[in-house]
């Protein structure tokens, strides 16, 4: 039986703002799945691998290759696709992003020597034979080389909207990005590297999202050590800062993660602490970042339970970003988002 398991509190805003911010809530659901993704050298993943309009659930073994989708569906996630992965074996990194335009989840592979390998999504969460990206045209001679150093980072979003996911680049020691961008037609080809101006220094993760609603990706770095989150547009090759502000979000053991929670199309910001979610900043068209909302996110049968991770995605369909709790022993369990809009 479903019940309403968050108690949300209001700190520190006006008596106005605690009617509206206290409008968010989720509801869990009992768990699915047991024993799911806890090999050794296993990731989780989250995407529409099949492209309903409904995120899923993937784990991939990089020591083996194998890959497994759990599809999800509007009361359940259900349905188990088995794939194998070869050319993802020992991956530096496993990028998620939609490289094609057909609204489904691909997979690019980058190992550790550089090479890159793309797996194109197609029906019912199963995927081409994987292609090698292509040379970049221009001033990058091969996609090979291109954030492959020690100190460089990928980053996947659609920074110039047109729907086809772009690859970033971001240099943890200068703040330097660069961005190779994706091309219409061509799913396993970018186009030329482009230098972004006025960037900014980052020592924490970049992570992206949309925040302004204009439907181009945006990107936030979060510093753990200062607590500081900045949050900046990126539009004709420039990076303009929107938003820079502190989080008592610093926590050895917390990170900030970004979701929908409210269906509005702007992302709202989530502080969360191992196994639960402290915190939530909405995010509105009128009004960035305010009232933080008081939330944890505890098992349904155990409350003593703690998540290995939280993850976030819209597992049933409604347009709101619902959270994913992955237990110790593999369970799997849903907390449907009851968010209104502000």
């Amino acid at each position: 039986m479903l019940k309403t398991f968050v108690l949300l509190l209001c700190v520190g805003i006006s008596s106005a703002e605690f009617v509206t911010a206290t409008k968010c809530g989720f509801k869990v659901r009992k768990p699915e799945f047991l024993r799911y993704c806890i090999s050794p050298g296993s990731r989780m993943y989250i995407g529409d691998f099949d492209g309903d309009k409904h995120d899923d659930v993937m784990c991939i073994d990089l020591v083996s290759g194998d890959m497994s989708i759990i599809l999800s569906k509007v009361s359940t996630i259900r349905k188990k696709v088995f794939y194998n992965m070869e050319a993802c074996i020992g991956a530096k990194y496993v990028l998620l992003g939609d490289f094609n335009g057909d609204h489904r989840t691909d997979i690019i592979c980058q190992l550790h020597n550089g090479e890159k390998y793309i797996y194109l999504a197609t029906l019912n969460g199963s995927f081409s034979t994987y292609t090698m990206l292509n040379a970049v045209t221009y001033s990058t001679p091969s996609v090979k080389t291109f954030c492959t150093q020690s100190n460089y980072r990928p980053v996947i979003g659609d920074f110039d909207g047109d729907k086809f996911d772009d690859y970033m680049c971001h240099e943890t020691t200068t703040g330097r990005m660069s961005i190779i961008y994706g091309q219409k037609n061509v799913a396993d080809l970018f186009r030329e590297e482009s230098m972004l101006k006025d960037t900014f220094m980052c020592r924490g993760k970049i992570l992206t999202g949309l925040f302004n609603g204009d439907k181009m990706c945006d990107i936030m770095c979060h510093d753990k050590t200062y607590g500081t989150i900045v949050i900046a547009s990126v539009k004709d090759d420039h990076v303009n800062i929107m938003y820079n502000s502190t989080w008592k979000c610093i926590e050895r053991s917390s990170s900030v993660m970004f979701a929908d929670v409210d269906g509005d199309s702007y992302d709202d910001l989530l502080c969360k602490q191992t196994g639960k979610v402290l915190q939530i900043l909405r995010n509105t068209r009128n009004k960035m970042f305010y009232g933080p909302v008081e939330a944890e996110f505890y098992p349904e049968a155990n409350p003593n339970k703690i998540y290995y991770t939280v993850e976030t995605g819209d597992f049933n369909g409604d347009g709101k970003d619902d959270l994913l709790g992955h237990g110790f022993d593999g369970s799997l369990q849903i907390a449907e988002a009851l968010c209104l809009k502000l």
